[in-house]
């Protein structure tokens, strides 16, 4: 693939959400997992396993527990992505922890690893002619996701991606302009606070001009449903603060609970 269609693809990229009834071949599958197999991956580890969902039966409890995501019914694919850090424990010679908290740089390597992986097997899909959708909502209740996989303590669900022939094609919608993302030498801590203040004058179509009105709308809904989600975690992340605290009070990797959010607070209680 050239750049130049790499960067077209990334321009135009939108998540589907209808697909055809048309299967996807096999060896188009194929292609999609090994390229993705070739994302970036921390001393090589490869920290993540790609599980793909065919019973019927599991696939109307994932899109149960997503949401009531009609999508997850509908693609052709279902792929749940991984982040396998009892696969790197056992290499390393020590047994898979019941928390993964407490491994939180290696935490950190698996998350970011697997979805590395979970994009390039979304860009590749979409270069062969699929489209794909991030299934997020898999986090709403992951010991069920778990169980229902069979994933042993130590592997835990990041995120689905549905694929398959699209049988619409949305616009890609706007993004903040580039600009309020980049800092140099030094965190601007004056440009993170106007991008944190979410100015409908700084969204950009992927064309560079201002975005329609119902673009703008919808950008809003979004916002407000991600706030709002953010409100209803927060006594869980919390109480979770409260619960990886040392004796002096300071907190302790806290920072890996503000990265992984629902997944830290909920991945393994119950279980």
């Amino acid at each position: 693939m050239s750049t130049l269609t790499a960067l077209e693809l990334l321009r135009q990229r939108a998540s589907i959400r209808e697909f055809t009834n048309t299967p996807v071949p096999d060896h188009m599958l194929e292609t999609v997992l090994l390229a993705a197999s070739r994302a970036p991956t921390s001393f090589n580890f490869q920290p993540y396993a790609f599980v793909e969902i065919r019973d019927p039966q599991n696939r109307a409890e994932l899109a149960d527990i997503a949401g009531g995501q009609t999508y997850i019914h509908s693609a052709p694919v279902l792929l749940i992505i991984c982040a396998d850090l009892a696969r790197v424990r056992r290499w390393c010679g020590f047994e898979p922890r019941t928390d993964p908290i407490m491994d939180p740089d290696l935490l950190i390597a698996c998350v970011t690893d697997a979805a590395l992986a979970g994009m390039c097997a979304s860009l590749a899909a979409e270069s062969l002619g699929l489209g794909t959708v991030m299934v997020g909502g898999i986090r709403n209740n992951p010991p069920r996701v778990a169980e229902l996989l069979g994933l042993p303590q130590g592997v835990l669900p990041i995120f689905g991606i549905c694929l398959g022939f699209p049988a619409e094609r949305p616009r890609a919608r706007p993004r903040l302009d580039s600009a309020l993302c980049i800092h140099v030498d030094r965190y601007d801590a004056q440009l993170a606070m106007t991008a944190a203040e979410y100015e409908t004058h700084w969204l950009r179509s992927p064309d560079g001009e201002a975005p329609s009105v119902s673009d703008v709308e919808s950008w809003r809904d979004q916002l407000a449903r991600g706030a709002k989600r953010a409100n209803r975690l927060a006594p869980d992340l919390a109480k979770r603060h409260e619960q990886t605290a040392d004796g002096s009070g300071h907190a302790v990797h806290v920072e890996t609970m503000s990265l992984i959010g629902n997944l830290i607070s909920t991945s393994l209680r119950g279980r």
